[in-house]
């Protein structure tokens, strides 16, 4: 019987990890996200990846450039790189929320 339950237990756990949106997964909506709603972002970069402790939410920073659109921004040699953290839901992989990330209050 014990073994039973613990074989039950292995197929829905597996289920359940299949079902879940994988990390590379989580970045692609991500990125995806970040191109529909800022289409001049250029040179999109990766910066962290987490799953929350209740497997819940993947939580996405990228960063990108912004396409300089005058010519003082073009010949500027400071470009203006923009951070932002998607969550993506791990059990649906929809995107539930987009925010600023302001990099001058991190820690050095």
């Amino acid at each position: 019987m014990i073994g039973r339950i613990e074989n039950s237990l292995l197929k829905f756990d597996l289920a359940i990890k299949n079902t879940m949106t994988d990390a590379k997964t989580a970045k692609e909506i991500a990125e995806e996200s970040l191109r529909s709603f800022f289409p001049e972002a250029i040179n999109i970069h990766l910066v962290e990846l987490e799953l929350d402790s209740n497997k819940k939410n993947w939580t996405v920073t990228l960063s990108y450039d912004v396409t300089p659109s005058t010519p003082s921004e073009i010949l500027s040699i400071k470009k203006t790189t923009v951070y932002k953290v998607f969550t993506v839901e791990t059990k649906s992989g929809s995107l539930v929320s987009m925010k600023n990330r302001d990099i001058t209050k991190l820690p050095l």
